[in-house]
């Protein structure tokens, strides 16, 4: 019986990683050029999607006076949560803070590149279960859809023990505007600036008094039919999870 060779796929597949590094890769004229603002149609459409629909407005919990060195050292991913609701001002601190990083450390956020925060609220006080829009200039959550329960909870996720964590915060990006800005090199880009997010939430969290853990979030092909996040005018990037911590024993 005849066999086909494995090797010309291997090949081809590499020539195509070796251009994909190669045209992502930052030269010194690439620094020192302006970036464009992007073609405004290539923006992100969570927004929209919230327009016209109620808002459930959140203060924001003041921060806790511990030292960031404190948080830095006991930070560490906990996966499994106390059945306790998490407050709806402990949560839009959390998420204020990511918002307000990515605002302030990344020119991007003003030329229209701007992060975009969902919520899988599954217990969070005063927020019925469902996914949330979280607007940092209205200050409150907006409902887009309901969210699956029970056993369709775990399609939901990858990792499976993240599927009823009390909430999850999505961080999703406008990778077609990225792209525009900044070519191929705006994908790593905007990987980059929801990391840093995500951080600044988890650390935000410990603060407040809650534990969580950052992973992969909701699987592309289960959120894409509750919410309009394609992939491209807008992409989940990362996501975090938290909630309070269980009891020891």
């Amino acid at each position: 019986m005849q066999t086909t060779s494995p090797l010309p796929a291997l090949l081809e597949h590499n020539e195509l990683m070796r251009n994909l590094q190669l045209r992502s890769r930052l030269d010194a004229a690439a620094l020192r050029a302006e970036p464009a603002a992007p073609d405004t149609a290539l923006r992100g459409t969570l927004r929209s999607a919230g327009e016209g629909k109620h808002l459930v407005p959140a203060g924001i919990a003041p921060a806790g006076t511990e030292p960031l060195e404190s948080l830095l050292r006991r930070r560490a991913s906990v996966r499994t949560y106390a059945p306790r609701p998490v407050a709806a001002d402990v949560l839009a601190a959390v998420i204020d803070r990511a918002a307000t990083f990515d605002r302030e450390a990344w020119h991007d956020h003003d030329a229209g590149v701007e992060l975009e925060f969902l919520v899988a609220a599954r217990d969070v006080a005063g927020l019925p279960v469902g996914l949330y829009l979280y607007s940092p200039a209205g200050g409150g959550f907006t409902r887009l859809s309901d969210l699956p329960a029970g056993d369709a909870a775990a399609e939901l996720v990858l990792q499976l023990e993240f599927a009823h964590a009390p909430a999850i915060v999505m961080v999703c990006g406008p990778l077609a505007a990225s792209l525009d800005r900044h070519g191929e090199h705006g994908h790593r880009l905007l990987l980059t600036r929801a990391g840093a997010a995500a951080h600044t939430a988890w650390l935000t969290a410990l603060d407040r008094g809650l534990v969580g853990s950052i992973f992969a979030g909701f699987l592309s092909s289960a959120l894409k039919p509750l919410v309009p996040v394609d992939g491209y005018r807008s992409a989940q990037l990362l996501a975090f999870s938290c909630g309070h911590a269980a009891q020891a024993g």
